[in-house]
């Protein structure tokens, strides 16, 4: 198995390569930045003076076009990311923030001083997701809360994602996780089904592709997508491939 080091070193060099093809994807791509929103962001109220951790920031697009910008202004924003090529756009995009390079599961911060931690797909990413997020609850304050936005393990496993440690989140270890360390699983929603992407295939056919350019038309199909993943997920054809939870410490 490779090493801690030699992972970090090889998640590094790809994310700083990908950097500026992210950022430009991340602009529309909006299969990640509805469900965060309606999921998780609609969910919880950010006050005036919290401080956030975005870890594995990335360009910080997705945080930066859902809390409105008086309010960006008025929070303690900390973007952490391995990638300094990642953390450039990070602070053209939220220039009041502060940012950290470095590796998320280590990153020095101080013990139950975040109000609110986020991972927008962030924590499959993590050499040892466990030792990671037991590091992100030590950060927390009680009562404070991790927003996820993960692939799951069935998206897919590890050495089949773009970077060396990408591996789909577990759901059923996240849980026994959460029960094991005080941590409340206050919310849990699947979605991203092959129907979902069926559909869109049906649309690129019919000369109809440019739908998913259209901010607005995204939030029908991924409510109908969410449902689908909630009740009709005994078919593997509406099973959700990627996650959002809201995780509380008590």
């Amino acid at each position: 198995m490779i090493s801690y080091s030699k992972a970090i070193e090889l998640e590094k060099r790809h994310h700083d390569k990908q950097a500026f093809c992210y950022k430009t994807k991340s602009e529309t791509d909006f299969m990640w930045e509805i469900p965060s929103e309606i999921l998780l962001f609609n969910k919880v109220d950010i006050k005036q003076g919290n401080k956030i951790v975005d870890m594995g920031c990335g360009p910080s697009t997705i945080v930066r076009n859902l809390i409105p910008g008086k309010l960006l202004k008025q929070i303690k924003y900390i973007g952490v990311d391995i990638s300094s090529e990642m953390i450039k756009f990070a602070k053209i995009n939220i220039p009041t923030g502060k940012f950290i390079i470095g590796d998320m599961s280590t990153i020095k911060l101080s013990k139950e001083s975040a109000n609110i931690i986020i991972s927008l797909g962030a924590l499959h990413h993590s050499f040892d997701k466990n030792k990671t997020l037991s590091h992100w609850s030590w950060i927390l304050k009680s009562g404070g809360i991790i927003l996820l936005r993960e692939p799951t393990y069935l998206a897919f496993k590890l050495g089949e994602g773009e970077s060396p440690m990408e591996e789909g989140i577990k759901v059923d270890e996240l849980i026994h996780f959460t029960k094991k360390n005080g941590l409340i699983l206050q919310s849990l929603n699947f979605f991203n089904s092959k129907a979902f992407h069926f559909f869109n295939r049906i649309m690129i056919k019919i000369g109809l592709g440019d739908w998913v350019k259209q901010r607005f038309l995204w939030y029908p199909v991924i409510y109908l997508d969410i449902f689908l993943c909630k009740y009709f997920s005994i078919f593997p054809f509406c099973k959700g491939l990627s996650f959002t939870a809201i995780i509380v410490k008590s």
